[in-house]
Protein backbone atom coordinates (compact mmCIF):
# COMPACT_ATOMS: atom_id res chain seq x y z
CA UNK A 1 0.00 0.00 0.00
CA UNK A 2 1.51 3.52 -0.77
CA UNK A 3 -1.22 5.76 0.75
CA UNK A 4 -4.67 5.74 2.20
CA UNK A 5 -6.64 9.26 2.64
CA UNK A 6 -10.37 9.13 4.49
CA UNK A 7 -13.10 10.05 2.25
CA UNK A 8 -16.87 10.84 2.83
CA UNK A 9 -19.61 8.26 1.67
CA UNK A 10 -20.53 7.52 -1.36
CA UNK A 11 -19.56 5.23 -4.98
CA UNK A 12 -18.08 7.27 -7.49
CA UNK A 13 -15.04 6.27 -8.70
CA UNK A 14 -11.46 7.71 -7.92
CA UNK A 15 -10.50 9.37 -11.82
CA UNK A 16 -6.90 9.88 -12.51
CA UNK A 17 -5.80 12.52 -14.28
CA UNK A 18 -1.75 13.46 -14.64
CA UNK A 19 -0.66 13.99 -11.07
CA UNK A 20 -4.05 14.07 -9.90
CA UNK A 21 -6.45 11.67 -8.40
CA UNK A 22 -10.36 13.15 -8.06
CA UNK A 23 -12.65 12.10 -5.47
CA UNK A 24 -16.38 13.22 -4.42
CA UNK A 25 -18.24 11.99 -1.89
CA UNK A 26 -20.19 13.17 1.01
CA UNK A 27 -19.71 14.57 4.24
CA UNK A 28 -22.47 15.69 6.51
CA UNK A 29 -24.61 17.88 4.44
CA UNK A 30 -22.31 18.63 1.55
CA UNK A 31 -20.88 16.91 -1.16
CA UNK A 32 -17.59 17.32 -1.89
CA UNK A 33 -15.42 17.14 -4.55
CA UNK A 34 -11.39 17.23 -4.12
CA UNK A 35 -8.21 16.87 -6.00
CA UNK A 36 -5.24 14.52 -4.24
CA UNK A 37 -1.67 13.85 -5.39
CA UNK A 38 -1.08 11.44 -7.44
CA UNK A 39 1.63 10.27 -5.11
CA UNK A 40 1.16 10.96 -1.69
CA UNK A 41 -2.39 11.39 -1.04
CA UNK A 42 -2.56 14.81 0.01
CA UNK A 43 -5.23 17.08 -0.75
CA UNK A 44 -4.34 19.79 -2.72
CA UNK A 45 -7.76 21.32 -3.02
CA UNK A 46 -11.71 20.50 -1.80
CA UNK A 47 -14.83 21.93 -3.15
CA UNK A 48 -18.09 21.39 -0.59
CA UNK A 49 -21.35 23.00 -1.26
CA UNK A 50 -24.66 21.74 0.31
CA UNK A 51 -26.71 19.17 -1.39
CA UNK A 52 -28.81 18.19 1.39
CA UNK A 53 -30.84 14.26 0.18
CA UNK A 54 -32.66 11.67 2.66
CA UNK A 55 -32.56 8.07 1.79
CA UNK A 56 -35.26 6.37 3.34
CA UNK A 57 -36.64 3.14 3.44
CA UNK A 58 -35.02 0.70 0.80
CA UNK A 59 -33.09 3.55 -0.71
CA UNK A 60 -30.76 4.20 2.87
CA UNK A 61 -29.70 0.21 1.84
CA UNK A 62 -27.54 2.33 -0.75
CA UNK A 63 -26.65 5.41 1.27
CA UNK A 64 -26.79 9.07 0.36
CA UNK A 65 -23.31 10.04 -1.44
CA UNK A 66 -23.06 10.57 -4.88
CA UNK A 67 -23.29 7.41 -7.44
CA UNK A 68 -21.82 9.15 -10.76
CA UNK A 69 -18.28 9.52 -11.87
CA UNK A 70 -16.85 12.94 -12.55
CA UNK A 71 -15.26 13.95 -15.47
CA UNK A 72 -11.81 15.78 -16.60
CA UNK A 73 -11.68 17.24 -19.79
CA UNK A 74 -10.17 20.20 -20.60
CA UNK A 75 -8.51 21.15 -17.30
CA UNK A 76 -11.97 21.04 -15.85
CA UNK A 77 -13.61 18.66 -13.08
CA UNK A 78 -17.20 18.16 -14.22
CA UNK A 79 -19.22 16.36 -11.21
CA UNK A 80 -22.77 15.66 -11.22
CA UNK A 81 -23.91 15.09 -7.96
CA UNK A 82 -27.08 13.44 -6.62
CA UNK A 83 -29.64 15.94 -6.50
CA UNK A 84 -28.88 16.45 -10.32
CA UNK A 85 -26.33 19.52 -9.78
CA UNK A 86 -23.76 20.05 -12.36
CA UNK A 87 -20.42 21.70 -10.88
CA UNK A 88 -17.72 22.68 -13.25
CA UNK A 89 -14.28 23.25 -11.36
CA UNK A 90 -10.50 24.37 -12.04
CA UNK A 91 -8.53 21.35 -11.90
CA UNK A 92 -5.75 23.20 -10.60
CA UNK A 93 -6.94 25.23 -8.10
CA UNK A 94 -10.42 24.12 -7.16
CA UNK A 95 -12.78 27.47 -8.59
CA UNK A 96 -15.87 26.67 -9.26
CA UNK A 97 -16.53 28.27 -12.78
CA UNK A 98 -19.95 27.46 -14.05
CA UNK A 99 -23.20 25.52 -11.89
CA UNK A 100 -26.45 23.99 -13.15
CA UNK A 101 -29.07 22.89 -10.93
CA UNK A 102 -31.28 21.00 -13.54
CA UNK A 103 -33.90 20.62 -10.75
CA UNK A 104 -34.24 24.16 -9.89
CA UNK A 105 -33.70 25.64 -13.61
CA UNK A 106 -35.66 22.77 -15.74
CA UNK A 107 -37.80 21.36 -13.27
CA UNK A 108 -36.16 17.28 -13.35
CA UNK A 109 -36.94 14.74 -11.12
CA UNK A 110 -33.78 12.70 -10.35
CA UNK A 111 -34.50 9.14 -10.33
CA UNK A 112 -35.52 7.03 -7.04
CA UNK A 113 -32.10 5.88 -5.68
CA UNK A 114 -30.86 9.48 -7.05
CA UNK A 115 -28.63 10.92 -10.05
CA UNK A 116 -26.57 7.98 -10.80
CA UNK A 117 -25.17 8.41 -14.83
CA UNK A 118 -21.85 9.77 -15.65
CA UNK A 119 -21.55 12.63 -17.31
CA UNK A 120 -20.10 11.92 -21.35
CA UNK A 121 -17.57 14.38 -23.42
CA UNK A 122 -18.25 14.60 -26.96
CA UNK A 123 -16.61 17.23 -28.84
CA UNK A 124 -17.61 20.71 -27.27
CA UNK A 125 -20.41 19.51 -25.72
CA UNK A 126 -21.18 17.82 -22.23
CA UNK A 127 -23.77 15.23 -22.15
CA UNK A 128 -25.78 14.61 -18.63
CA UNK A 129 -28.91 12.67 -18.35
CA UNK A 130 -31.11 14.44 -15.93
CA UNK A 131 -34.73 13.86 -14.82
CA UNK A 132 -36.03 12.42 -18.13
CA UNK A 133 -34.34 14.47 -20.74
CA UNK A 134 -30.57 14.30 -22.14
CA UNK A 135 -29.11 17.40 -21.79
CA UNK A 136 -25.86 18.75 -24.01
CA UNK A 137 -24.14 21.89 -22.12
CA UNK A 138 -21.11 23.93 -23.90
CA UNK A 139 -18.64 22.07 -21.32
CA UNK A 140 -16.66 25.34 -21.30
CA UNK A 141 -19.31 28.40 -21.12
CA UNK A 142 -22.24 26.28 -19.09
CA UNK A 143 -24.89 27.21 -22.20
CA UNK A 144 -27.11 24.07 -22.48
CA UNK A 145 -27.04 23.53 -26.34
CA UNK A 146 -29.34 21.42 -26.94
CA UNK A 147 -31.99 19.08 -24.90
CA UNK A 148 -34.45 15.82 -25.73
CA UNK A 149 -37.21 14.23 -23.98
CA UNK A 150 -36.02 10.41 -22.87
CA UNK A 151 -36.75 8.10 -19.45
CA UNK A 152 -34.63 8.85 -16.75
CA UNK A 153 -31.47 6.71 -16.37
CA UNK A 154 -29.42 5.01 -13.81
CA UNK A 155 -27.15 3.67 -16.79
CA UNK A 156 -24.07 6.07 -18.21
CA UNK A 157 -24.10 7.14 -21.79
CA UNK A 158 -22.04 6.13 -24.85
CA UNK A 159 -21.03 7.34 -28.22
CA UNK A 160 -20.42 4.54 -30.71
CA UNK A 161 -20.52 4.57 -34.44
CA UNK A 162 -23.36 2.90 -36.22
CA UNK A 163 -25.02 3.02 -39.06
CA UNK A 164 -22.20 5.09 -40.48
CA UNK A 165 -23.09 7.81 -38.16
CA UNK A 166 -21.99 8.94 -34.35
CA UNK A 167 -24.30 7.79 -32.00
CA UNK A 168 -25.30 8.18 -28.47
CA UNK A 169 -26.53 5.16 -27.21
CA UNK A 170 -28.92 5.75 -23.68
CA UNK A 171 -30.05 2.74 -22.35
CA UNK A 172 -33.17 4.77 -20.10
CA UNK A 173 -34.91 2.98 -17.51
CA UNK A 174 -37.60 1.88 -19.68
CA UNK A 175 -36.25 2.04 -23.78
CA UNK A 176 -32.93 2.27 -25.81
CA UNK A 177 -32.19 5.24 -27.60
CA UNK A 178 -29.87 6.31 -30.30
CA UNK A 179 -29.18 10.16 -30.17
CA UNK A 180 -27.51 12.46 -32.90
CA UNK A 181 -24.96 14.18 -30.18
CA UNK A 182 -24.81 17.61 -32.44
CA UNK A 183 -28.46 17.86 -32.04
CA UNK A 184 -30.15 15.40 -29.58
CA UNK A 185 -32.28 14.49 -32.74
CA UNK A 186 -33.82 11.21 -31.92
CA UNK A 187 -32.52 8.56 -34.78
CA UNK A 188 -33.77 5.12 -33.49
CA UNK A 189 -35.98 3.75 -29.42
CA UNK A 190 -36.22 0.32 -28.59
CA UNK A 191 -38.82 0.02 -25.97
CA UNK A 192 -37.06 -2.11 -22.89
CA UNK A 193 -39.41 -2.45 -20.22
CA UNK A 194 -38.09 -3.57 -16.60
CA UNK A 195 -40.22 -4.00 -13.44
CA UNK A 196 -39.45 -0.87 -11.47
CA UNK A 197 -37.26 1.01 -14.06
CA UNK A 198 -34.18 -1.09 -13.21
CA UNK A 199 -32.18 -1.15 -16.73
CA UNK A 200 -29.34 -0.46 -14.55
CA UNK A 201 -25.71 -1.63 -16.20
CA UNK A 202 -23.99 0.16 -19.24
CA UNK A 203 -24.58 -1.28 -22.58
CA UNK A 204 -21.35 -2.21 -24.84
CA UNK A 205 -21.10 -1.91 -28.87
CA UNK A 206 -19.64 -4.85 -30.53
CA UNK A 207 -18.70 -4.30 -34.35
CA UNK A 208 -22.20 -3.03 -35.29
CA UNK A 209 -24.28 -4.39 -32.41
CA UNK A 210 -25.36 -2.59 -29.24
CA UNK A 211 -25.49 -5.12 -25.82
CA UNK A 212 -28.00 -4.32 -23.47
CA UNK A 213 -28.40 -6.55 -20.20
CA UNK A 214 -31.07 -6.48 -17.51
CA UNK A 215 -31.77 -8.98 -14.38
CA UNK A 216 -35.48 -9.16 -16.00
CA UNK A 217 -34.76 -9.47 -19.36
CA UNK A 218 -31.60 -11.00 -19.93
CA UNK A 219 -28.73 -10.08 -22.56
CA UNK A 220 -29.66 -9.03 -26.13
CA UNK A 221 -27.63 -8.41 -28.95
CA UNK A 222 -29.14 -5.71 -31.50
CA UNK A 223 -28.01 -4.59 -34.92
CA UNK A 224 -28.59 -1.01 -35.82
CA UNK A 225 -29.34 -1.00 -39.41
CA UNK A 226 -30.22 1.98 -41.76
CA UNK A 227 -33.12 1.35 -44.63
CA UNK A 228 -34.37 3.65 -47.00
CA UNK A 229 -33.41 6.87 -45.06
CA UNK A 230 -35.04 4.48 -41.74
CA UNK A 231 -33.22 3.66 -38.89
CA UNK A 232 -34.23 0.37 -36.93
CA UNK A 233 -32.87 -2.09 -34.66
CA UNK A 234 -32.71 -5.86 -35.84
CA UNK A 235 -32.49 -8.80 -33.30
CA UNK A 236 -29.35 -10.54 -33.19
CA UNK A 237 -29.63 -12.93 -30.40
CA UNK A 238 -31.25 -13.23 -26.52
CA UNK A 239 -29.55 -15.14 -23.35
CA UNK A 240 -31.71 -15.18 -20.20
CA UNK A 241 -28.14 -17.16 -19.09
CA UNK A 242 -26.65 -13.79 -18.33
CA UNK A 243 -28.44 -10.99 -16.58
CA UNK A 244 -26.56 -8.57 -15.68
CA UNK A 245 -28.01 -6.20 -12.83
CA UNK A 246 -25.75 -3.13 -11.19
CA UNK A 247 -22.48 -4.14 -12.64
CA UNK A 248 -21.54 -2.96 -16.29
CA UNK A 249 -20.06 -5.98 -18.48
CA UNK A 250 -17.28 -5.53 -20.28
CA UNK A 251 -15.68 -6.72 -23.52
CA UNK A 252 -12.05 -8.26 -24.53
CA UNK A 253 -12.23 -9.88 -27.80
CA UNK A 254 -14.96 -11.69 -28.98
CA UNK A 255 -16.74 -12.08 -25.76
CA UNK A 256 -18.73 -10.81 -23.25
CA UNK A 257 -17.72 -10.61 -19.39
CA UNK A 258 -20.12 -9.54 -16.71
CA UNK A 259 -21.31 -10.50 -13.21
CA UNK A 260 -24.95 -11.10 -11.83
CA UNK A 261 -26.30 -10.30 -9.06
CA UNK A 262 -26.27 -12.92 -6.75
CA UNK A 263 -22.18 -13.07 -7.40
CA UNK A 264 -21.83 -15.06 -10.83
CA UNK A 265 -19.34 -14.32 -13.25
CA UNK A 266 -19.91 -15.21 -16.91
CA UNK A 267 -18.42 -15.35 -20.11
CA UNK A 268 -20.89 -15.20 -23.28
CA UNK A 269 -19.80 -15.52 -27.07
CA UNK A 270 -21.08 -11.84 -28.68
CA UNK A 271 -21.29 -13.75 -32.00
CA UNK A 272 -23.94 -16.17 -30.97
CA UNK A 273 -24.69 -15.31 -27.42
CA UNK A 274 -24.00 -18.80 -26.15
CA UNK A 275 -22.62 -19.00 -22.15
CA UNK A 276 -19.06 -20.59 -22.95
CA UNK A 277 -18.19 -20.87 -18.37
CA UNK A 278 -19.60 -19.58 -15.33
CA UNK A 279 -18.73 -19.29 -12.13
CA UNK A 280 -20.34 -18.94 -8.85
CA UNK A 281 -17.40 -17.22 -6.80
CA UNK A 282 -18.53 -13.38 -5.72
CA UNK A 283 -20.66 -11.66 -4.31
CA UNK A 284 -24.04 -8.93 -4.87
CA UNK A 285 -22.55 -5.64 -5.69
CA UNK A 286 -19.27 -6.14 -7.03
CA UNK A 287 -17.53 -4.19 -9.61
CA UNK A 288 -15.73 -5.74 -12.88
CA UNK A 289 -12.74 -4.22 -14.57
CA UNK A 290 -10.76 -5.35 -17.62
CA UNK A 291 -6.97 -4.63 -17.52
CA UNK A 292 -5.03 -5.52 -20.02
CA UNK A 293 -5.73 -9.74 -20.84
CA UNK A 294 -7.23 -9.92 -16.62
CA UNK A 295 -10.25 -9.45 -15.21
CA UNK A 296 -10.31 -7.69 -11.99
CA UNK A 297 -13.31 -9.00 -9.55
CA UNK A 298 -13.77 -6.89 -6.72
CA UNK A 299 -16.84 -7.80 -4.23
CA UNK A 300 -18.99 -5.30 -2.44
CA UNK A 301 -17.17 -6.36 0.45
CA UNK A 302 -13.63 -5.60 0.12
CA UNK A 303 -12.32 -9.57 -1.79
CA UNK A 304 -10.46 -8.38 -4.70
CA UNK A 305 -9.70 -11.42 -7.30
CA UNK A 306 -7.84 -11.43 -10.70
CA UNK A 307 -8.88 -13.74 -13.26
CA UNK A 308 -7.35 -14.59 -17.05
CA UNK A 309 -10.29 -12.74 -19.60
CA UNK A 310 -10.62 -16.05 -21.62
CA UNK A 311 -13.39 -17.56 -23.09
CA UNK A 312 -11.15 -21.27 -22.30
CA UNK A 313 -12.47 -21.24 -19.05
CA UNK A 314 -12.88 -19.51 -15.73
CA UNK A 315 -8.42 -19.39 -14.44
CA UNK A 316 -8.25 -17.57 -10.89
CA UNK A 317 -4.82 -16.28 -10.77
CA UNK A 318 -5.27 -14.77 -7.00
CA UNK A 319 -7.19 -13.21 -4.18
CA UNK A 320 -7.07 -10.87 -0.76
CA UNK A 321 -8.97 -8.77 1.14
CA UNK A 322 -8.10 -5.63 0.25
CA UNK A 323 -10.40 -3.43 2.23
CA UNK A 324 -12.95 -4.01 5.15
CA UNK A 325 -15.54 -1.79 4.74
CA UNK A 326 -17.58 -2.29 1.82
CA UNK A 327 -16.75 -1.56 -1.66
CA UNK A 328 -19.07 -0.57 -4.48
CA UNK A 329 -17.40 1.69 -6.75
CA UNK A 330 -15.29 0.31 -9.47
CA UNK A 331 -11.41 0.42 -8.86
CA UNK A 332 -9.43 2.22 -11.31
CA UNK A 333 -5.77 1.06 -12.56
CA UNK A 334 -3.24 3.96 -13.67
CA UNK A 335 0.25 5.28 -13.70
CA UNK A 336 1.51 1.71 -12.43
CA UNK A 337 -1.18 1.92 -9.08
CA UNK A 338 -4.50 0.49 -8.39
CA UNK A 339 -6.97 3.07 -6.46
CA UNK A 340 -9.79 1.19 -4.35
CA UNK A 341 -12.46 3.26 -2.81
CA UNK A 342 -14.03 1.55 -0.17
CA UNK A 343 -17.09 3.05 2.40
CA UNK A 344 -14.02 4.80 4.53
CA UNK A 345 -12.09 6.09 2.27
CA UNK A 346 -9.62 5.29 -0.40
CA UNK A 347 -6.48 3.24 -0.45
CA UNK A 348 -3.48 3.59 -3.30
CA UNK A 349 -1.59 -0.23 -3.71
CA UNK A 350 1.49 -0.17 -6.16
CA UNK A 351 1.25 -2.88 -8.70
CA UNK A 352 3.62 -4.98 -9.43
CA UNK A 353 6.18 -4.50 -12.95
CA UNK A 354 5.32 -8.11 -14.48
CA UNK A 355 2.54 -10.15 -13.89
Amino acid sequence: MRWRVPLGEGYSTPLVAGERVFTFGREQTSEVVQAHELATGRVRWRVAYPAKYEATDAKGVYGDGPRSTPIVHGGRVFAFGINEVLHAIDAETGRILWRIDFRRRFGTEPPGYGAASSPMIIGRLLLVPAGALVFAVDWHSGSVVWRTKSDSFYSSLIAAELAGRPQVVAFARYRLLGLDPRTGRQHWSHHYPSPYGTNIATPVVWKDRVIISSFHQGTRALRVVERGGQTNLEPVWHTRQFKAYLTSPVVRGDHLFGLEEGGRLFCVNLNDGRTEWSADNFSDFGTLVLVGDQLLILSGYGELTAADATPAGYRELGRREIADSATWAPLAVARGCMFVRDKKGLTCFELPMNR
